[in-house]
């Protein structure tokens, strides 16, 4: 599949190489959470930057970069994802090339696996806390995915969701401060949508943008 930075991407054979940080960026922002089913726009790479900020620091790119798979397959609905065995197998070999493209393993190990998951969970909380509206119509638990966020405790903070310019900017921004293994070169300026915006805090995500 051709990508914005005009890499081409195997999605059956994955190679670490055909990754772009910029790509996933820009899919991820666009990329709605909850089959796009809110009023507004809530994006993926809002959620991966949630998740890296209240995560252990040391799992901080593991937590940004836990989704990024969906930068290329889209967001899928949990309980259409389990009629689907192939996506599966298919996120699983684009998820592992990308975690050895920017510097980590290409499994996560438990520790870190079971502390992204809980943290996941807890900002999945919080978004049906702030973000969704009631449920009208319950379907039975076996078909239902919010009964797995029972007695979980939302993150503290509340959810407003960001334009996918400010999403493109803040995952970018997330990504320049925990790795160490992957430089953003000056030359992907150009690339960059216009009016971005991350918190308060543009003028330092714009430096390290100018840094080779």
């Amino acid at each position: 599949m051709p990508t914005r930075s005009g890499l081409r991407v195997n999605l059956a054979h994955p190679e670490p190489e055909q990754f772009d940080i910029r790509d996933i960026a820009l899919g991820l922002a666009r990329e709605c959470r909850y089959a796009n089913q809110l009023d507004f726009h809530y994006s993926v790479a809002q959620h991966s930057v949630i998740v890296a900020r209240h995560i252990d620091p040391e799992f901080a790119l593991d937590g940004l970069l836990h989704d990024a798979s969906e930068a290329y397959i889209r967001d899928l609905p949990s309980p259409l994802k389990a009629l689907l065995p192939d996506y599966k197998a298919v996120e699983t070999r684009i998820e592992q090339a990308i975690r050895v493209r920017f510097g980590l393993s290409p499994d996560s190990d438990r520790r870190i696996h079971d502390q992204v998951k809980a943290v996941d969970r807890r900002v999945a909380a919080a978004e049906r806390q702030d973000l969704l509206p009631p449920i009208a119509n319950p379907v039975p638990l076996t078909e239902e995915p919010w009964h797995a966020l029972d007695g979980i405790e939302p993150i503290p903070e509340a959810i407003v969701p960001w334009s996918y310019q400010a999403s493109f900017a803040g995952f970018l921004y997330m990504f320049a401060q925990y790795s160490d293994t992957y430089v953003l070169h000056p030359d992907m300026t150009p690339f960059v949508p216009h009016e971005l915006y991350f918190d308060n805090e543009p003028e330092p995500y714009r430096e390290r943008l100018r840094c080779a």
